[in-house]
């Protein structure tokens, strides 16, 4: 949930062990021939590893015409460098600090940001440094450096959502770049990032944080995973007053800071209270319904840009299900002159500017074409969209 890019490289290796060098082989009553190694097997389906890829294939056993064990060289089935990696670490002597160290030295220089092998160069040093802290001294440095690049990465993912408003994300990333990486420049940055989000005090609470729980879902993916999660009982209950006690921060922050921040603040104050309706908690529910009219006129309340695609989506929600036809109307022809207005900038900006503004224009225009009653306005919030949409193109 943090950002753990290396989880996937754990799980899909646990679910298996390298004792032989036989491929699966299946024959599927379409002809299709599927060579690999079983991974997973249910009554029903069966999801196999691909022979000489880092690729998977799941399919159901009522599929499966014939199938067979095949003896390989171990190389073709794992041939990857994730599975190098797993052939190497099972036959290494655990105590010796000079093989350890090799490791963590092939791990460095095979590591991408997608296969988890810096974070093995790591743990496999870290080893060699405890059997031999004088063995070590000389890889130090271009370990270090090569954390140092992973983590500047992962802050500057942070600092991305971070400005398109996206916190709970930022807040993610800035935790897995401390908790992976705590002793890179990037860590100190990633909490300063913390501060500006939360505040002092809030940011210091998130830090220390340690409950055990699932973070607070931001998306319908994240919630049903947590919902299916979740048992009935204490747990689910402290889940949801973590919830709560989010929401209230958001809250909190959103009176904190200056006006035109305070926008993604209260979305997300919103979207935190909004899981409370899951609850089954009268109370937390009822409590939930009284805070969405007041939250969402504070969304409205100087028109704000949507920021990204996700924010127009979270106005456009809370758009339709404001019950004062009078204020969305309101709204409607504010969004149609902040498009004007940012759709003039646009013409007249460089890159990369042009296309963000162009870009933010067109999701203007959009909320005016779909929310407003006045059909002379909805018509040229329309030309808008297209000629928004016609920068946008032009620029690609």
């Amino acid at each position: 949930m943090y950002r753990f890019v290396f989880l996937p490289l754990f799980v899909f290796f646990a679910a298996f062990v390298f004792n032989g060098v036989y491929a699966d082989v299946f024959e599927l009553k379409t002809g299709e021939i599927i060579d690999g190694k079983i991974t997973k097997e249910t009554k029903t389906g069966v999801t196999v590893k691909l022979r000489n890829t880092t690729g998977s294939r799941e399919f159901p056993k009522s599929q499966i015409k014939s199938e067979r064990k095949e003896v390989v060289p171990e190389e073709q089935l794992y041939s990857t460098k994730e599975d190098q990696y797993f052939l190497k670490a099972k036959k290494i002597d655990t105590k010796d600090a000079n093989a350890q160290l090799e490791l963590a030295e092939w791990c460095r220089k095979n590591a991408t940001d997608e296969n988890g092998l810096l974070e093995m160069a790591m743990v496999h040093f870290r080893i060699a440094e405890r059997l031999d802290p004088e063995v070590v001294k000389k890889e130090r440095k271009d370990l270090s450096k090569a954390e140092e690049k992973a983590a500047e990465k992962i802050f500057f993912e942070a600092e991305k959502e971070f400005k398109q408003d996206e916190y709970i994300k930022s807040e993610r990333l800035i935790l897995s770049a401390i908790s992976m990486y705590p002793n890179s420049k990037s860590a100190d940055n990633a909490e300063k990032l913390l501060v500006k989000i939360w505040g002092r005090r809030l940011a210091t609470k998130v830090l220390q944080a340690k409950d055990g729980l699932p973070e607070v879902a931001i998306n319908q993916d994240e919630i049903a995973q947590i919902t299916a999660w979740l048992a009935k009982g204490d747990l689910q209950e402290r889940y949801f007053m973590k919830c709560l006690d989010k929401a209230m921060d958001f809250e909190e922050r959103a009176k904190q800071v200056s006006r035109g921040d305070a926008q993604g603040y209260y979305i997300l104050a919103i979207e935190c209270y909004k899981l409370l309706l899951i609850s089954g908690d009268p109370k937390l529910e009822s409590l939930a319904h009284s805070k969405f009219p007041v939250l969402m006129k504070e969304v409205f309340k100087d028109t704000p840009v949507p920021s990204s695609y996700r924010n127009y989506m979270y106005m456009s929600d809370y758009l339709g299900k404001l019950e004062d036809a009078g204020l969305v109307e309101k709204i409607s022809g504010k969004y149609f002159k902040t498009g004007e207005d940012l759709y003039k900038k646009a013409r007249k900006s460089k890159q990369p500017e042009k296309a963000a503004k162009a870009n933010s224009a067109y999701l203007c225009f959009s909320i005016t074409n779909n929310f407003s009653k006045d059909e002379d306005l909805k018509q040229k919030a329309l030309n808008g969209m297209i000629e928004s949409q016609r920068i946008a193109r032009a620029l690609k």
